[in-house]
């Protein structure tokens, strides 16, 4: 299995707390939303996420394209699509926007 993190850039995702209390991400460059139940099960989606969307790209032959576009780039050489298993792990930064009911409660 081939590891491929990238050596420049973090992906970037929004996170809110909703008020059922449970997550959201956004990453714009990915063109991704997500919902979890908790922080965990957050990172959990992410990096699932984070696997299907370059997965697809590497197996379509626009993954190499799609980093560049974005100022990111492969560890090493992209393995070629279907030759072996990949994994994906990129250094991922969460943004935590704080609800207006949070801010509220810090101004005072």
């Amino acid at each position: 299995m081939a590891l491929v993190t990238f050596i420049q850039g973090k992906v970037q995702w929004n996170v809110s707390e909703q008020e059922s209390g449970r997550f959201v991400a956004v990453c714009e460059p990915l063109g991704v939303a997500l919902e979890g139940n908790d922080m965990n099960d957050l990172h959990a989606c992410i990096r699932e996420a984070i696997q299907l969307v370059m997965t697809d790209l590497l197996n379509s032959g626009q993954l190499e394209s799609f980093l560049l576009a974005r100022g990111w780039r492969p560890s090493h050489a992209l393995p070629n699509p279907g030759q072996e298993p990949v994994f994906f792990e990129p250094p991922i930064e969460l943004l935590i926007q704080r609800s207006a009911r949070d801010r509220a409660r810090a101004a005072c």
